[in-house]
Order: C-alpha cells, then sequence, then structure tokens
C-alpha cells in the first residue's frame, strides 16, 4: 500500500510506503498532513503524486518520480549500509551526502561520497562540491547537503 500525503506548510505532495517514517524524517508530525490517499499500485500512487503537485502549483521533475527514485535505489533501502553520516568506510576525508530535487525539495537519494552521486546522477564532480561549498545552487535538478 502506498501513501499520497498532502504537508500544506512543506508544499507539496509525497508518496511512501512508511508514512509515519518519511513525515518524521521530513521534521513534521502526523498532525501536519492535510490529506492521505491510499493506493495499492506504484503506477497509480506515482502518477497521482505528479499530478496533484502539478494541480497545486508546485511543480514536477522526472526526478521526483516515485519510481524514479524506486528505480535508483532510494525508497525504503538500508542507506549507506546503516551508516548514519560522517567519515564512511574507514576514508579520512569521505563524508556521505544527500541530493535533493531541486523542484520539490525531496530526498533522492544519499550517496557514501561526492564521486559516488556524480557517477550515478551524472553530475559533474566540481559543481558538485561548489554546492557543497555554498557557491552553487543546484545542478541538472539537484542540490546536494552534507549528511548531519
Amino acid at each position: 500500500m502506498y501513501y499520497i500525503y498532502h504537508i500544506p506548510k512543506r508544499k507539496e505532495w509525497g508518496c511512501t510506503k512508511f508514512l509515519e517514517k518519511r513525515v518524521k524524517k521530513l521534521g513534521y508530525t502526523i498532525s501536519d498532513i492535510d490529506r492521505v490517499i491510499l493506493v495499492s499500485d506504484i503506477d497509480k500512487a506515482a502518477d497521482m503524486e505528479r499530478d496533484l503537485n502539478i494541480e497545486y502549483g508546485y511543480g514536477w521533475h522526472e526526478y521526483c518520480d516515485y519510481r524514479h527514485l524506486i528505480k535508483i535505489g532510494n525508497i525504503n533501502a538500508s542507506r549507506n549500509g546503516g551508516h548514519r553520516g560522517g567519515k564512511i568506510g574507514g576514508v579520512k576525508g569521505t563524508k556521505a551526502i544527500i541530493a535533493y530535487c531541486k523542484k520539490n525539495k525531496s530526498v533522492i537519494k544519499e550517496f557514501n561520497s561526492i564521486t559516488e552521486a556524480c557517477k550515478e546522477l551524472n553530475v559533474n564532480l566540481g559543481c558538485v562540491a561548489n554546492i557543497l561549498k555554498g557557491k552553487r545552487k543546484s545542478a541538472k535538478g539537484y542540490y546536494f547537503e552534507y549528511k548531519k
């Protein structure tokens, strides 16, 4: 079962299998949600999420599509092998980063390194580094932050 939810404060419709966990991760509570629609089919859920975001004027980008997020491994995966951020794999200076959709600010995926993100998302490493330094806002529909 997929939950299509609306958080007016966030100005977006979202899609998830685990509503309470997702809302908490976004920094909201269940009481911040004004509408929830249950859908059993992933394609219908993703299409509905897209259509509602467009209808409400929130905008949409193909990288925000729930099916795309599943395809690149972001949804319901054990992120970073259970790693919670900071240095990983014993490699000094390597920090986990999070890629976000520029349009609706949803999490696309967490990566173990800048290099990993650049390879998977086909984004220039220098652009991502400049985003992380605050010298640039976004690249190819994404923005990035270090994982805290």
